[in-house]
């Protein structure tokens, strides 16, 4: 599938036999068949009818909602009804909010680069300056007024931080992460990352194709 139609991608999703890529400087979604072809353009993602959205950074998708995490002037993760976002031409709306970690008048959560989602109860912002991730509870599931959690540092195999972690992805009982620093794919431990224990290192790791260096989603 050629994906050279899509501006500068920040993020990736694979759901019932499609492949969801985010368009930065577009602030949309191309959905492309597995199968290949000419993919569909979702309506161009905003706050409300009064605000668009400011930088996309990661995508994840679940069930009927489609969730796009925005750094500057904005901080905040928006959920998209995920048929809506793909009916006809336009802009879409979001119908869920949920803001970044701000203590203050300070955003906690300030550099996410990547969004995955635990079925229906968290969603998890990978911070690349924090190096962890933020848990978020999902509006309107189980664990909704829960309060933001901040995972353990990431570490490698060899206990050194990581450089530029920049894309995640959930696969039932591990976090992914891959890093465009080392060029490398790490698996951690979902109960390990947030143990408490301060750091975490992963479970699993291995290194990219060279010719697929400085990834930005998984």
């Amino acid at each position: 599938t050629d994906i050279s139609l899509v501006q500068k991608p920040e993020g990736v999703a694979a759901v019932g036999g499609y492949v969801y890529v985010l368009s930065h400087p577009g602030h949309c979604v191309y959905r492309y068949s597995c199968c290949g072809g000419t993919p569909d353009v979702s309506n161009t993602l905003r706050r409300d009818s009064q605000s668009g959205v400011g930088n996309p950074s990661g995508l994840a998708i679940y069930g009927d909602y489609m969730w796009v995490v925005v750094w500057g002037p904005d901080y905040a993760i928006y959920g998209y009804l995920l048929d809506d976002a793909f009916s006809g031409t336009g802009d879409i709306n979001a119908t869920r909010v949920i803001p970044l970690l701000t203590v203050g008048n300070s955003v906690i959560n300030k550099s996410p680069t990547g969004l995955a989602i635990d079925n229906n109860n968290y969603i998890y912002v990978l911070d690349s300056d924090d190096t962890q991730f933020y848990q978020y509870p999902i509006p309107g599931g189980p664990y909704n007024g829960d309060p933001v959690v901040a995972s353990n540092l990431l570490l490698d195999t060899a206990g050194d931080p990581l450089q530029n972690p920049s894309g995640a992805m959930f696969d039932g009982t591990s976090l992914w992460v891959v890093d465009y620093g080392t060029d490398t794919m790490y698996q951690y431990n979902l109960t390990d990352l947030f143990d408490e224990s301060g750091t975490t290192t992963p479970i699993f790791e291995f290194p990219l194709d060279p010719a697929n260096g400085n990834a930005s989603g998984v």
